[in-house]
């Protein structure tokens, strides 16, 4: 679907990577081709409000949706092993990535511990 009108309902992943379902309010016409759109679920929990995302970021289906994040996610961690090729480079990887926190980055998190134990630590139980 490339184009979404008023009143479509879409999804999208919040920045905690949450699938939210919203309806879109209104469409800007602008470089960046924003939506505003008003927020109607989190996780099947009501809720409130607006927010704006880009057209690339919506999806007309929940499934289109998780595909697309597991896709991102799959590109991110490969990437970010690339990052890790030593100890040296693992251990300024874990300083300045947020692997552990409460809204961590996924893909940082399983590109750091699997280069962990490539470079030979124990990371069973983590």
């Amino acid at each position: 679907m490339s184009e979404y009108k008023n009143g479509d309902i879409v999804f999208f992943a919040s920045e905690w990577n949450d699938i939210c379902e919203a309806k879109v309010i209104c469409g800007y016409p602008t470089k960046k081709d924003l939506f505003k759109i008003h927020l109607k679920t989190v996780n099947n929990v009501k809720s409130g409000g607006i927010c704006f995302c880009r057209k690339e970021d919506i999806y007309p289906s929940r499934e289109e949706c998780i595909k697309a994040l597991q896709e991102k996610r799959e590109k991110e961690f490969h990437v970010y092993c690339q990052e890790i090729p030593d100890t040296q480079s693992l251990i300024r990887f874990l300083f300045t990535h947020d692997i552990f926190g409460e809204d961590h980055d996924t893909a940082a998190r399983k590109a750091g511990l699997y280069c962990a134990e490539k470079l030979g630590f124990d990371v069973a139980g983590l």
